[in-house]
């Protein structure tokens, strides 16, 4: 306070004592004048810093009270704003296809075309229809749309179950995967999915939990995929003797899905997944399997790899980089030991790109092209969209189909529960 207030005095004479009393009294009384003259403005400044912080935390609360009262109208606000966004791009994407339909000379229209069964020709008719046979409604529905591109395909997994049809649930009830670190793996719910309330899906399906064997429900996804003019189904299949870990055997639905597919003329092809024992002499064996049992039915895929080649079905050869790559040069190329090429069990073999390195496994094993599989966007190097020019480049220069893999957003978490990162929004159908 003294060299605040400039009171340093030289204390030298005799009275040196009352001198620095008298110094020391001064500068306390004028301390104690300035305190209170500071107190009374730190008072002041108190009370309206209280008084802002109080209407702040009252505005604060009134506005979140609001919107918490408010969050079911505005998300059935924003409910309502997605269907309508939704049913906006159906029409017109509806009315895309019908226009290309009419006025594509090699693609008959809509109306020329006549039902495939029955004579229901009004809209309250068929609605009537699908109660009383909803076989013959759905193939109705679908002989009145334009034809499909069988350029665009769709993966199709047929190993659901229900107790109706198979005596139990099979996949709706599959396990919490757990996380490969242990104690990553703690944080997370373990055990299994218990139907028909709970299933190992984020979305439920509009059916309920089906059986992928029952007739009407593959009719129904054929019908949807005609919808949004899919041309091929892409199988998921195991050979007879072979399953998934949470199911049984793919290859005994097959006939069924080639059959049903070919009444919607939709075309099949085969997602071969892989298997402990996958190898060469496996892989030659499934081949001759699908060739023998499926290859002359009229709804198998077959695609000309090359301008010059033949159609032949097509495989998609899903975690093919699992398979050592000297097995599939054996397979695939023209002097493997087990080579299929130039035989009867020739096919178009479509590997799985996830990383950079998997471009020189398919080109050294022969490949006829590849594909990237997943939908989010970001995941592995194959399905970043950035790289799919590149991609896209290499894959013309090694005279190879590249395939791009898209999806409407994407979710597993119910299945997966530390998988959120994974998430791609729908975003009411703008995001694929």
């Amino acid at each position: 306070f003294i060299f605040s207030r400039q009171r340093l005095f030289a204390i030298a004479s005799p009275n040196a004592l009352s001198n620095s009393c008298a110094v020391l009294v001064s500068v306390f009384l004028d301390t104690m004048q300035s305190f209170r003259r500071r107190v009374r403005r730190s008072f002041a400044r108190s009370v309206i810093v209280f008084a802002t912080i109080c209407l702040f935390a009252m505005f604060l609360y009134v506005f979140i009270d609001q919107n918490v009262n408010d969050r079911p109208n505005l998300e059935k606000l924003r409910a309502t704003r997605a269907k309508a966004l939704q049913r906006r791009f159906l029409r017109e994407a509806k009315n895309r296809i019908l226009a290309v339909a009419r006025n594509n000379s090699g693609l008959p229209s809509a109306e020329k075309r006549k039902p495939v069964v029955g004579k229901v020709n009004e809209e309250a008719d068929g609605e009537l229809h699908r109660e009383k046979n909803p076989v013959k409604y759905y193939l109705w529905k679908s002989s009145n749309l334009p034809l499909p591109n069988y350029n665009v395909h769709a993966f199709y997994y047929p190993w659901y179950g229900s107790p109706d049809v198979d005596g139990e649930y099979i996949h709706w009830n599959h396990p919490y995967m757990p996380h490969w670190n242990k104690d990553e793996a703690a944080k997370y719910r373990t055990g299994r999915h218990e139907p028909p309330d709970d299933i190992g899906s984020n979305f439920y399906p509009e059916i309920g939990p089906y059986s992928s064997r029952n007739e009407t429900v593959i009719h129904l996804h054929m019908y949807q995929m005609r919808l949004a003019s899919i041309g091929v189904a892409v199988v998921s299949w195991y050979p007879p003797d072979q399953q998934d870990d949470n199911g049984k055997s793919l290859d005994a639905v097959l006939p069924l899905i080639l059959r049903i597919a070919n009444q919607h003329r939709i075309q099949v092809a085969i997602h071969s997944e892989p298997y402990k024992t996958r190898s060469v002499e496996h892989m030659r064996s499934d081949v001759t399997y699908i060739i023998d049992e499926y290859g002359n039915h009229p709804a198998l895929y077959r695609f000309s790899a090359k301008p010059d080649s033949a159609s032949l079905p097509m495989i998609y050869v899903y975690d093919s980089y699992l398979t050592d790559t000297q097995d599939w040069i054996d397979l695939l190329q023209p002097n493997g030991k087990s080579t299929v090429r130039g035989t009867k069990y020739d096919c178009v073999f479509i590997s799985l790109l996830v990383t950079d390195k998997h471009k020189g496994l398919i080109e050294r094993a022969n490949f006829d092209g590849f594909y990237t599989y997943f939908a989010a966007n970001g995941f592995t190097y194959g399905s970043t969209h950035r790289n799919w020019p590149q991609l896209k480049e290499i894959a013309d220069k090694m005279g190879k189909v590249f395939v791009p893999s898209i999806g409407p957003g994407y979710v597993d978490t119910q299945v997966r529960p530390w998988n959120g990162q994974t998430t791609r929004d729908r975003q009411s159908g703008m995001y694929y």
